[in-house]
């Protein structure tokens, strides 16, 4: 399993605690890279800019499902990290 070094820097950063006893990881997707820590958290990564576009376009609408639906929803959080280069 070749998981990409940014992501797994990225997870880390936005979760400083977490475990890594089980990692997936699947590119079979158009749009993201995926990888799932421990069967629990999924993290998507946006391969090309539009990808970033589609995936907050996501988040947005799911916000607007959780008002309206009495099932539990998914929380998604948008991650930018900005370089310090």
């Amino acid at each position: 399993m070749n998981i990409p070094a940014s992501y797994l820097e990225i997870i880390s950063a936005v979760y400083p605690s977490i475990s890594w006893e089980n990692l997936e990881f699947n590119q079979d997707g158009m749009v993201n890279d995926v990888v799932i820590v421990n069967q629990e958290l999924v993290c998507r990564f946006a391969r090309e800019d539009f990808g970033k576009k589609i995936l907050a376009h996501e988040i947005r609408i799911l916000e607007i499902v959780k008002r309206c639906v009495d099932i539990p929803i998914p929380e998604l959080y948008e991650v930018r990290l900005i370089s310090s280069n």
